[in-house]
């Protein structure tokens, strides 16, 4: 556990924090250094699955391919045990810029994402 303002935040929580701010700085993910050889994605809403180091790439860079200055906004965050969940509000701009409303829940391995079940839709959360 990590002690900053907001209180104790584990190790896991920092790293989606970390994570989450390089992405939305559009700084490439070093994606072995978040994600385990053996990364499983699962989202239902686009209809997806990624597996391994290389489907960890492939997430990041079509979550970067969805327009300009995507960014991801972290609504709530919690963990228990192994498991992070976080609720997003993901932006971007250009030819269609829009918003689109997110959950996912992240399990960890030796400080790494092991697995991230995921959903989406266009239509935005209201805070």
């Amino acid at each position: 556990m990590l002690d900053t303002k907001e209180g104790l935040v584990s190790k896991n929580t920092e790293m989606m924090r970390d994570l989450i701010a390089r992405f939305n700085r559009g700084e490439t993910i070093e994606v072995e250094r978040y994600f385990t050889a053996d990364f499983e994605l699962d989202d239902p809403s686009w209809g997806v699955r990624r597996s391994g180091i290389e489907g960890a790439r492939a997430m990041c860079q079509a979550m970067s391919a969805v327009g300009e200055n995507v960014q991801l906004e972290i609504l709530e965050m919690i963990e228990q045990a192994d498991l992070v969940a976080i609720r997003y509000l993901g932006t971007w701009q250009g030819a269609q810029p829009g918003s689109a409303a997110m959950m996912a829940f992240y399990r960890f391995r030796d400080g790494r994402i092991a697995e991230d079940w995921g959903v989406s839709t266009r239509t935005p959360w209201q805070r």
